[in-house]
C-alpha cells in the first residue's frame, strides 16, 4: 500500500492538472504499482517508457509551473476546488478514429467508442462530431493544394458505380457508425461545409463560457491550439489499447512554449500532412530552431510579420525569407485557424449524462454492419478482378 501511495504521489507531481480522479487515469501516464515506472505521452502522441526518482518529478513539476506561470497561462487559482468539479464534456472527432494510422478502418471507431464509454466518460455527456462532405471548401478556395493528398470524402450520392476500396469502405460505414451513436444516445453534430475541427473549436469554445470542462477525444493533434485550464485532450494510444489525457502541462513541459504559439510556430514550419508549405521548404537555413526563437521573441506570427515590415528582426537571410514569404505565411495563418464562429449553438439537451441503457445492443448491431459491409467490398473486388 505505501508503494501504492508513493507512485500515486508520483503522477499528481507531474500532473498538476486534475483531469483525473484516480491514479489509472492519470492524463497521459500509466503508473506501474510498485516502482517509479510511467508510459509518458510524448509529441504527436508518441509514447515513451520512463522511470524517475521522486526529485526528478520535483525537478519536472517546478520546470513545467515556471513556464505555464511565465506564459500567463495559469494564475495560481488555476486549479481550484470549483474547478475540480466542474462537469466535463466529452466531444470525439469520429472521423479520425476511423484511421489506423494511414489506413481506413472504420470498426476502429466503434472499439474506441467501447473503451471511452467503459473506461473514461462515466455517463458524462457526450457530443461526436463528424466532417461535413464540403467541409473542405473553405481552406481550398484559399489554398488549393489543402490536403490534396489526400482522398476527397464524397456523399453516398456523389459515389461512382465502382464504390470498392477503403474510401468507398468508410463512406458507407459512416451512415451506420452514425446510427450507431445515435442508438447510444450521443448527439452527432455535422455541417456540411464545415470540417470537424471547426465545429469541435466553436463547440468547446461554447462550453467552456457556460461552465463546463472540455475534452476533446482525437488522434488529431491539431487540437493541441485549443489546451487551456479548462481544455484538455484525449488521445488514442493504440500501442496499448488505451485513452491518455493530455493536458496543458503536457504541451508545456514537451515544448517549452504555451498553446498559444502553436499556431504560428506551424505557419512557419508548415505541415506536410495537409499539403501547407513550410519556411524550411521555401529558405535555405530556416528551421524549427529558428522559428522558435522568433514566436517566443514577438509572441504571434501576426506581430513577427508587422516587425519585419518595420524592422530588421534577425540575420540576413531570416529577414529576406521572412519578407519574400510574408503572402505565404498570412495566407497560412488563414488556412491553420480554428473557426470559433460557425452558425451553430450548444444545446442543453446534449450536455446531459449520457443514457447507457441502448450501449449492447447498439455495439451488438454496428459490428454486425461492418462485418457485413466488409464482406460486401472484399466480394465486390473479387468480381471485379
Amino acid at each position: 500500500m505505501l508503494q501504492q501511495q508513493h507512485v500515486w504521489h508520483c503522477t499528481k507531481t507531474l500532473s498538476v492538472c486534475p483531469w483525473h480522479a484516480s491514479p489509472s487515469r492519470s492524463p497521459g501516464i500509466r503508473p506501474s504499482v510498485g516502482s517509479s515506472h510511467f508510459l509518458e505521452v510524448e509529441k504527436f502522441g508518441q509514447v515513451k517508457e520512463t522511470r524517475f526518482g521522486r526529485q526528478e518529478w520535483q525537478n519536472r513539476k517546478n520546470r513545467v509551473c515556471a513556464v505555464v506561470v511565465a506564459s500567463g497561462t495559469l494564475t495560481e487559482n488555476s486549479y481550484s476546488e470549483e474547478k475540480r468539479t466542474r462537469k466535463p464534456v466529452y466531444f470525439v472527432d469520429i472521423h479520425a478514429l476511423c484511421y489506423e494510422g494511414s489506413k481506413v478502418r472504420p470498426s476502429a471507431a466503434m472499439e474506441w467508442m467501447r473503451l471511452l464509454f467503459a473506461q473514461v466518460t462515466q455517463g458524462n455527456p457526450v457530443i461526436a462530431v463528424m466532417d461535413g462532405e464540403r467541409g473542405n471548401e473553405y481552406r481550398r478556395a484559399l489554398m488549393p493544394s489543402y490536403k490534396s493528398k489526400r482522398n476527397r470524402y464524397r456523399p453516398l450520392s456523389a459515389r461512382t458505380q465502382n464504390p470498392s476500396g477503403p474510401q468507398g469502405d468508410l463512406r458507407e460505414a459512416l451512415p451506420l457508425i452514425h446510427g450507431f451513436l445515435s442508438l447510444c444516445h450521443v448527439p452527432v453534430v455535422k455541417l456540411e461545409m464545415a470540417e470537424a475541427d471547426d465545429v469541435v473549436a466553436t463547440l468547446v469554445q461554447q462550453a467552456v463560457n457556460r461552465g463546463f470542462r472540455a475534452v476533446v477525444a482525437s488522434p488529431d493533434m491539431d487540437f493541441r491550439k485549443l489546451l487551456s485550464p479548462d481544455v484538455c485532450m484525449l488521445l488514442p494510444l493504440p500501442e496499448f489499447g488505451r485513452w491518455s489525457f493530455y493536458s496543458l502541462e503536457h504541451y508545456v513541459a514537451q515544448n517549452q512554449i504555451s498553446p498559444e504559439l502553436e499556431l504560428g510556430l506551424r505557419c512557419l514550419l508548415g505541415d506536410s500532412s495537409d499539403s501547407i508549405p513550410g519556411l524550411p521548404e521555401l529558405a535555405t537555413g530556416f528551421g524549427r530552431k529558428t522559428a522558435l526563437k522568433l514566436i517566443k521573441k514577438h509572441g504571434s506570427l501576426e506581430d513577427l510579420l508587422n516587425a519585419v515590415a518595420k524592422r530588421t528582426v534577425g540575420k540576413p537571410y531570416v529577414q529576406e525569407a521572412l519578407t519574400l514569404h510574408a503572402p505565404t505565411l498570412w495566407r497560412n495563418l488563414q488556412v491553420l485557424s480554428l473557426r470559433r464562429d460557425l452558425e451553430i449553438i450548444l444545446k442543453d439537451e446534449w450536455c446531459q449524462p449520457r443514457k447507457s441503457c441502448n450501449d449492447t445492443l447498439a455495439f451488438q448491431l454496428l459490428e454486425e454492419q461492418l462485418q457485413r459491409l466488409h464482406r460486401s467490398h472484399k466480394s465486390a473486388i473479387f468480381t471485379h478482378r
